[in-house]
């Protein structure tokens, strides 16, 4: 049996452990630190996707851009539309804009030299996570994502050391 004393030291040491892995957590890099494109969060490697685990509808341009910002450029005329909820650039310099499900936005095309494809998928609402697949980066559009993403990381801490400690 343990005695109180070393009852006591033992909840010292989890909680002193579990704060250092709270203050790295809280002070490392984001994803988002590789290459920053203002008014997004580079989530990671992978596709975007909606706290359900779906993917979101698109327009995606057929030229291919040289660079995350210019895919910011080109998604960034619906940065201000409710539907719109990010964009993903892909190892192929393909720029694909993302939007709540069934709610893409008409842009201009011919059938005789289409410059955009579409489609339609059920993602909704603000981007939660990525696919973990290869092959493209997810930017989600605005603060509440990866804001989101590093506070569940941060509560998780806590409460699991709140936990330990009173158990």
């Amino acid at each position: 049996m343990m005695s109180a004393g070393n009852r006591l030291y033992s909840r010292w040491s989890a909680i002193k452990t579990a704060l250092i892995v709270l203050s790295v957590l809280i002070s490392m890099p984001s994803a988002t630190s590789e290459k920053k494109v203002d008014g997004y969060f580079k989530l990671g490697k992978g596709s975007c996707q909606d706290s359900r685990g779906k993917m979101y509808s698109y327009v995606q341009r057929t030229s291919l851009f040289p660079e995350a910002e210019t895919c910011a450029g080109e998604c960034g005329r619906w940065l201000g539309a409710e539907i719109y909820r990010g964009f993903e650039w892909s190892v192929a310099k393909r720029c694909t804009c993302l939007f709540d499900n069934d709610a893409v936005p008409a842009v201009p095309n011919s059938e005789a030299e289409p410059m955009y494809v579409s489609q339609l998928d059920d993602g909704f609402g603000v981007v939660k996570g990525i696919s973990n697949t290869p092959g493209a980066w997810c930017y989600a559009k605005g603060a509440g994502s990866m804001v989101g993403v590093r506070m569940f990381y941060v509560v998780s801490a806590v409460a699991s050391t709140v936990f330990y400690a009173l158990s």
